[in-house]
């Protein structure tokens, strides 16, 4: 990766890379130094193996590229800053209607996917989009699977070693901007404390705030929820509280699992734990989509 990052030039700001230019010559190294690092590298393999596992239980696996993504430009990344749990929820939510409208390559008068069995699965911000998911559309997933999922970014901001993040992706980049701008005004990275307002924002797009989580019999979602208990980017807490959550308000009518690995972190990446939490979810999945 040293490689990689001493090819983007100009298009880097310290180690973050702020997409590759086209006015930068070396971005062309670039892209193949990270390609080899993707592809020699485990999680590329592991990947293949997971989705594989999929394929054999005759189900198919969406990944859906949202606005804010990478590969489309620095606009692209900072519409979603601001814009989170709007703008992606809809765009995944855009991408799996279009999905579930394909005919059947053969039979064409059939659709090709089952409406009734659809699952979400993600970890981190995509756990953060299964909860949104899984709460905003009750009907439409039969199961869920969260791995370390951001649920309440106002309880997240002072106990997370990304606090920055808490802030842009809630509040907008503008939050950083007028900062540098202006340094009496937007937010005083000298003293990282959150205003009220910032607060009730944070809160306000996290999956907490979704009626259906604390209404009961709104929510219906079997929900897998797995925690790697040593995560310093994600607390466990997040996962804990929104469990707790769906619990007490569903706990009677709706399937609810909390995993926890007292040793791993963010990615429970570690040989068992990895290994254990995956089978989980292709277990919980297959249990609730009956496949």
């Amino acid at each position: 990766m040293v490689t990689g990052f001493l090819t983007f030039g100009s298009s880097a700001d310290a180690f973050i890379l702020n997409n590759y230019s086209s006015h930068d010559m070396y971005a062309g190294f670039a892209r193949g130094a990270t390609g080899l690092a993707v592809i020699t590298g485990y999680p590329f393999t592991f990947t293949g193996f997971r989705d594989g596992l999929w394929d054999l239980q005759g189900a198919a696996v969406l990944f859906v590229n949202y606005r804010g993504s990478t590969g489309y430009g620095q606009r692209s990344i900072h519409s979603l800053a601001g814009t989170i749990g709007t703008n992606d929820v809809q765009d995944m939510m855009t991408c799996l209607q279009h999905a579930l409208s394909l005919p059947h390559p053969t039979q064409g008068h059939l659709p090709w996917f089952n409406a009734q069995q659809v699952a979400v699965c993600g970890g981190s911000h995509g756990g953060f989009l299964g909860a949104h998911l899984s709460a905003q559309y009750p009907e439409v997933f039969q199961a869920a699977a969260l791995r370390n999922p951001v649920t309440d970014i106002a309880a997240m901001v002072g106990i997370s070693d990304i606090p920055d993040w808490c802030y842009v992706e809630s509040l907008g980049v503008e939050v950083v901007e007028t900062s540098q701008r202006e340094p009496n005004q937007g937010f005083d990275w000298g003293n990282p404390s959150p205003s009220l307002a910032h607060l009730t924002r944070m809160r306000e797009v996290s999956p907490v705030h979704v009626p259906s989580v604390t209404t009961a019999g709104a929510y219906k979602t079997p929900t897998l929820v797995c925690l790697g208990m040593k995560d310093r980017r994600v607390p466990p807490s997040q996962g804990v509280a929104f469990y707790q959550l769906l619990r007490l308000y569903h706990g009677a009518h709706v399937p609810l699992s909390l995993m926890t690995f007292p040793d791993d972190v963010h990615a429970i990446d570690l040989p068992t734990t990895e290994a254990e939490h995956w089978m989980a979810i292709a277990q919980w999945i297959q249990t609730h989509l009956h496949l």
